[in-house]
């Protein structure tokens, strides 16, 4: 499992990409209706691509909004938004179901500090690997900040972790050069 992460504030910009209906298998793409010629980003269907979701809303700018009025509960913060990209090893892709797609995106954000934040997940289907999106608020339904130094490292124990949790695949480990100390 390797799973990266992106802090940003652009929280339509963000929704719009991950509920993206060209992410999705051909079947759940001709839900997406046409407008004018392209694809509408913000789709009634937009619910069938969602794995699981701590906020209410089906489309990029309800969840968008939710975000942001989450996020005004903070004023201090300036990155308000995670973006979690999980992906899994091909010897995982069977193994993996979408229940469990859902217990690992939750176990993800108690780990990180998330459990107390508005959050969605959507999977994808653009890329040869299984992997999903999770959105998430880097600021908590009590207005508290989620510390976000340091996630990159950290991200390492709790994909450790989650491997352990749910029997998968180790992640291949890096070798000892290109593993960089943080200075005192």
């Amino acid at each position: 499992m390797i799973i990266k992460v992106i802090r940003g504030s652009s929280e339509y910009s963000l929704c719009r990409y991950v509920l993206d209906p060209r992410k999705q298998l051909p079947e759940k793409r001709a839900l997406a209706k046409p407008l004018q010629g392209r694809i509408a980003l913000e789709t009634d269907s937009a619910q069938p691509f969602l794995l699981c979701a701590g906020m209410p809303g089906h489309k990029a700018h309800e969840f968008a909004r939710n975000l942001k009025t989450v996020a005004k509960l903070n004023q201090r913060v300036q990155k308000t938004v995670a973006h979690y990209s999980i992906s899994l090893p091909d010897s995982d892709r069977e193994q993996v179901s979408h229940q469990m797609m859902v217990a690992i995106t939750k176990s993800l954000l108690y780990q990180m500090g998330h459990a107390r934040c508005p959050y969605f997940a959507v999977e994808h289907h653009d890329a040869s690997q299984k992997h999903w999106h999770v959105v998430v608020s880097a600021v908590t339904f009590g207005g508290d900040w989620v510390n976000g130094r340091f996630d990159r490292y950290r991200l390492r124990t709790v994909e450790e972790n989650l491997e352990q949790q749910f029997r998968l695949t180790s992640s291949r480990r890096r070798p000892v050069a290109n593993i960089k100390n943080l200075s005192a």
